[in-house]
């Protein structure tokens, strides 16, 4: 099992565009095997693909060409032993408009508020990820 972590800058896009985007990204990476989160927030894309390698690669090779992403940056790539996001899909959550549940993510990460330089560090970005995760498993986060 094969991870790739990335940073874009986002096009300009209306929640009912990020609702489309997500919509397709979902069904683009389950009919290619991989899973994983888009977060947008602040302008920008944070997005963990895990799956077989040439799977992902693919998949961001079709980022990297897509026009609504500008200054791709990986932030990971490797091996993992497992999938962390086994929904079976891609999720994209869009914490400009955040739902009531995901509130506590934007307390928990005050850097959120802008585009902060942290979350090029893969470790904030993937404790970010997996809080936004576990927010939409139903879980609480620890204050």
């Amino acid at each position: 099992m094969y991870q790739l972590l990335y940073l874009s800058r986002a096009q300009a896009m209306t929640p009912a565009e990020l609702h489309t985007l997500g919509t397709r990204c979902a069904a683009n990476n389950r009919a290619a095997g991989v899973t994983g989160l888009i977060i947008h927030w602040n302008g920008c894309f944070l997005q963990l693909l895990e799956g077989e390698d040439a799977a992902v690669e693919q998949i961001f090779f079709r980022v990297t060409q897509d026009s609504r992403h500008r200054e791709v940056s990986v932030l990971d790539t490797g091996i993992i032993p497992a999938r962390r996001f086994d929904s079976g899909a891609t999720t994209l959550v869009d914490l400009e408009n955040p739902p009531p549940e995901m509130t506590p993510i934007l307390a928990r990460h005050p850097a959120l508020s802008m585009m902060d330089p942290h979350y090029r560090d893969p470790m904030l970005a993937f404790v970010l990820l997996f809080d936004v995760h576990h927010c939409l498993q139903g879980g609480r986060l620890a204050a």
